[in-house]
């Protein structure tokens, strides 16, 4: 089997009526089909009354100029500079080795913050550990030249405003050891 760059090739988008957003599926996953107007017209007086209305995971967007909280480097070598032009929420993550590992308290990107990582090349690759008790969301920008890992056992969310420029993006809830992933065996 050839070894490629990214782990995961067998997805595809669909589109999330809750959260106004296309979100990421395994590409065996079961479509929903046509929907009926007519009948969600019939049940929205019913779903409001019994209170379920609003789906249970409702996204409330961060503020517009949050940035990822509590990072710390636990292996290879980066550095967190936060602050930008004119005082813009901007976060730098300066890496100086190939690959690295920081975990986070939160990892959220408002719509006007900006995340770049600033790697040494496009083969680097920075993984991202969040700690949060909630899904991240990334409603504005990351980039970066390499590949950008994001873990979250909660989940991680896309809204509509969020620009990703990166070489590869992986975002699962499933997690990986420091050694392999400084050693290059990505096992999810």
């Amino acid at each position: 089997m050839n070894q490629h760059a990214s782990i995961n090739r067998a997805f595809r988008l669909i589109w999330n009526e809750a959260r106004r957003a296309w979100i990421p599926a395994a590409e065996t996953a079961r479509a929903r089909g046509k929907r009926s107007v007519r009948a969600a017209m019939r049940l929205a007086p019913l779903l409001a009354a019994l209170g379920l209305a609003h789906p249970a995971y409702a996204v409330t967007p961060p503020a517009p100029d949050q940035l990822p909280t509590g990072g710390k480097v636990v292996a290879g070598a980066a550095t967190l500079a936060s602050g930008g032009n004119s005082g813009a929420a901007v976060l730098n993550v300066n890496q100086t080795t190939s690959r690295a590992v920081i975990d986070w308290n939160t990892f959220n990107v408002g719509s006007a913050a900006e995340v770049n990582f600033n790697q040494p090349n496009a083969s680097s690759a920075t993984l991202n550990r969040v700690l949060d008790s909630n899904p991240s969301q990334i409603f504005g920008k990351i980039t970066a030249p390499g590949q950008v890992f994001l873990t979250n056992p909660n989940g991680v969310y896309f809204g509509r405003s969020a620009s990703v420029d990166v070489g590869g993006l992986t975002a699962t809830t499933s997690s990986i050891s420091d050694a392999d992933f400084m050693a290059g065996k990505i096992k999810l």
